[in-house]
């Protein structure tokens, strides 16, 4: 059952579709009428009347329920409709053949300049000054408005949209478009009769803003603009007769015309400023304003050099601020150390912000006793350092007490000779000292020379007594060595002797001469000789001197 039921809806959608395709039908003319633009709709499917050449048509046309077609000879054809070469209607005008009918002939004598026929008025080709208004050219397609041939929006119901002999050029196809799709190419888009701007769909579009003709009040009269009237061109207002506004051009002038001048212009173009600064080594400069309204680059301004402080004396990083950071200024000098005593001062010099070792100074050094001189730069001399007031200095090898002057008569002033010394003083390794301690340092100085075989007396002795010292001193030391070298080898043989046989002393004739004086002395008692004492005296003088 289901199946039957099927069978039975496809059939009748088969019969409908079968149904609606065999439909024939003529459109604009009576079916085969090849003086007129025709056209049949079979199904979904139109058929127009088209020229084939500018002498053939092929002319469509229903029979029964189908469609058919005929070609025909005509003297012209034009937009699917065949114009006879013969005439009918006398002196009539006829753009397609550019002719008139002259009885039943079509003539062109004085086609385009017969006052009388005046086909001139109906014909654009002809480039009269006067044309007959709403004449449809329907050869070229033009129409006549205010004397005038235009062709614009010729297929417009308005114009030429409606008139037979341009059926087949506005010809419009039924679509499924239900508005215009574009204001400016001259087809009724959507076969309403209305055509680009005369159809209410373009109202407002570009080209659609108004009526050819139409004028209206443009432009203000606010800051630089002024009021003036546009006029209505092809669909367009056209340019203004006064002053419009535009962009601001950061003149001084209100350009935009909004009631503010200059508004978010950096610059005047052509104005100048300062820039840059007068700071340290930077100079100030001038800046010019671009026709950009932006400033240009500072002229002769002269920037930090650096931007750390070079320690030259000047300010490098343009902050106010001179070799901050730096310890001194390079290339200058100081001075360093100290004058007091026997110092003397120094110099130090500056590199990269650093001052470099003392240089060229004398330096403080232990105080020596009795020379009357501030070897310590401590501003105490001799007696006054505490380091000889706690240990005297013996001048002799008496124990008279040594001679000291007085603290107000130490050294006074410095000198080259006697005679810029005050009374009672002398000069001395170029020091005034009071004439007492000079002479207690002659007496020193032979003192030490007379007993330099005492060692207890070389602290106090001079450089100069400590060499001749040593002149006298070292041959004991050799005499020394040797002695003990002696005395080892003898403790060594004496030693031998206890532990030998009898039987060595039958070989006594190959003994040394130390051999048989060891036992002389063996034998002997043991005193001591004078070469012992001195020897003696001597080792005990090289041990003081050793321990000092």
């Amino acid at each position: 059952m289901k199946r039957l039921v099927i069978f039975f809806f496809v059939f009748l959608s088969l019969s409908a579709f079968a149904s609606a395709t065999s439909t024939c039908t003529n459109y604009l003319d009576d079916g085969n009428d090849i003086d007129a633009f025709g056209y049949v709709l079979s199904g979904t499917t139109y058929y127009e009347d088209t020229c084939t050449s500018s002498t053939q048509l092929k002319e469509y046309y229903c029979s029964g329920t189908s469609v058919t077609s005929s070609t025909n000879s005509c003297g012209s054809c034009n937009d699917g409709i065949c114009y006879s070469s013969t005439c009918s209607t006398s002196q009539a005008c006829n753009p397609v053949f550019r002719k008139w009918c002259s009885g039943s002939s079509w003539s062109d004598s004085g086609y385009c300049t017969d006052s009388n026929l005046k086909c001139y008025l109906v014909d654009s080709t002809c480039a009269a000054s006067t044309c007959t208004s709403a004449t449809c050219d329907y050869k070229n397609h033009k129409y006549c408005d205010s004397n005038e041939w235009l062709d614009e929006d010729y297929c417009d119901s308005s114009h030429c949209g409606d008139d037979a002999d341009s059926l087949g050029y506005c010809f419009c196809e039924d679509t499924t478009k239900t508005s215009e799709t574009s204001c400016s190419d001259d087809i009724d888009d959507d076969c309403d009769g209305s055509v680009d701007c005369n159809d209410s769909d373009c109202d407002g579009q570009s080209g659609c803003e108004c009526s050819d003709g139409d004028t209206q009040s443009c432009s203000t009269d606010e800051g630089a603009c002024e009021s003036g009237t546009q006029t209505c061109t092809g669909g367009s207002w056209g340019a203004c007769s006064g002053i419009e506004a535009s962009d601001e051009l950061c003149d001084e002038l209100d350009n935009d015309c909004d009631g503010q001048t200059d508004e978010d212009c950096t610059c005047i173009p052509g104005d100048t400023r300062d820039c840059g600064a007068d700071e340290g080594v930077c100079q100030a400069g001038v800046q010019v304003c671009q026709s950009d309204a932006s400033w240009g680059i500072c002229y002769g301004a002269s920037y930090a050099a650096s931007e750390i402080e070079e320690c030259n004396g000047l300010d490098d990083d343009c902050d106010g601020k001179v070799d901050e950071g730096c310890g001194c200024v390079t290339n200058t000098t100081q001075s360093c150390g100290s004058d007091v005593g026997a110092c003397a001062f120094g110099t130090q010099s500056c590199a990269n912000g650093t001052w470099s070792d003392c240089t060229g100074d004398i330096e403080a050094f232990p105080e020596i006793c009795g020379d009357a001189i501030d070897n310590d730069c401590d501003g105490f001399v001799d007696t006054e350092d505490e380091t000889c007031a706690e240990t005297p200095v013996n001048m002799s090898d008496s124990s008279s007490e040594s001679v000291i002057a007085p603290e107000e008569e130490q050294i006074i002033l410095e000198c080259t000779s006697d005679n810029e010394c005050n009374s009672g003083y002398v000069c001395t390794r170029a020091q005034c000292v009071y004439e007492g301690s000079s002479s207690s340092s002659d007496t020193e100085d032979s003192s030490t020379s007379s007993t330099s075989s005492s060692l207890s007396s070389t602290s106090s002795s001079s450089k100069e007594s400590s060499s001749d010292y040593w002149i006298y001193v070292l041959p004991f030391v050799v005499v020394l060595l040797l002695l003990f070298v002696f005395a080892l080898w003898y403790v060594h043989k004496k030693k031998m002797s206890k532990t030998s046989s009898p039987a060595v002393k039958t070989t006594a004739s190959f003994s040394s001469p130390f051999q048989v004086q060891q036992k002389n002395i063996s034998k002997a008692s043991p005193k001591k000789t004078f070469l012992d004492k001195d020897l003696e005296a001597s080792f005990k003088e090289s041990a003081g001197l050793f321990k000092k």
